[in-house]
């Protein structure tokens, strides 16, 4: 994830959500969990928040890999974060 780049999209996105963190992922082939990390690294999200999105993502894939079903989750709610 070139570092300029990333700057460049935040600034251009006010606010952190789901999709953000998603569409950053496709962008750079890196998963949600690394963005996030970036963020984090950068301060704009908590540690707390960052552990809670892991976790939640782990608990995904483990579900996707037991149940052989579609990769992506259906009906989940976006949840906005604001940037510090």
């Amino acid at each position: 994830m070139p570092s300029a780049d990333f700057d460049a999209q935040l600034r251009e996105n006010r606010t952190v959500d789901e999709r953000l963190v998603e569409r950053l992922a496709n962008r750079y082939s890196v998963s949600r969990e690394v963005v996030l990390r970036r963020m984090r690294d950068k301060g704009l999200v908590s540690q707390t928040l960052y552990e809670e999105k892991a976790a939640e993502w782990a608990a995904q894939a483990e579900e996707r890999e037991s149940s052989g079903g579609n990769s992506f989750p259906r009906g989940k709610c976006l949840m906005n974060w604001s940037l510090r």
